[in-house]
């Protein structure tokens, strides 16, 4: 897992959320289609629900393998906009170091 898959799968959930919230429920309240209500009122919190609670575990695993314990606890209590800010300036991956053979420096 990336930075930019967790970028990604941020705004995916902010924007969901944005849709859901003002365009989606406020037409089911309006409508007289109890199909179309059942949809808005109960799909959307759950796929929302799931979308973040992906992107906020993939998150925690992140911060946690890369042992950046505040952008940790700024995930933990306030996801999905930390999720958001890390994705786009939080600390970049160290790469893995490379495993020495054991005989390479002896003769």
């Amino acid at each position: 897992m990336t930075k930019k898959t967790l970028l990604y799968l941020s705004v995916a959930t902010l924007v969901l959320y944005v849709i859901g919230r003002f365009f989606l429920l406020d037409a089911a309240a309006n409508s007289h289609n109890s199909f179309f209500a059942l949809i808005a009122l109960l799909v959307y919190p759950v796929a929302t629900g799931i979308l973040f609670l992906i992107t906020w575990i993939m998150g925690l695993v992140k911060t946690a393998k890369m042992k950046r314990w505040g952008w940790f606890a700024a995930l933990f209590f306030l996801t999905p906009i930390t999720s958001l800010l890390f994705g786009l300036i939080g600390p970049e991956d160290e790469p893995e170091p490379m495993p020495m053979n054991q005989y390479s420096n002896w003769q």
